[in-house]
């Protein structure tokens, strides 16, 4: 991302910040204890679906903000553990 090793670091931070940032709101917007008995009908909370055509798009969004934050910590946090360490992520050449 950046060559300057302070630089690289902050951005890191900041990507992985806005990983848990996303990841916790989709966290407080679910009903973790509907999940684990397996009440599908009140896993989303905000969205009241009457059906599951209507709890299409809430799923969808759920599910893209889940990945999303996923993807923001395992590679920025990877980049940011491999610059502290002072390895290359890419490997040698």
């Amino acid at each position: 991302m950046f060559a300057w090793k302070p630089m690289r670091l902050a951005g890191d931070l900041i990507l992985v910040l806005t990983g848990v940032f996303w990841g916790m709101s989709v966290y407080n917007d679910l009903d973790v204890r509907a999940i684990i008995h397996g009440s599908v009908s009140q896993v989303l909370r905000d969205c009241y679906p009457r059906t599951w055509q209507d709890a299409s798009w809430c799923i969808a969004a759920t599910t893209c903000h889940l990945t999303w934050s996923v993807v923001l910590i395992y590679f920025f946090g990877r980049d940011f553990i491999h610059c502290i360490r002072g390895k290359d992520p890419a490997g040698p050449n």
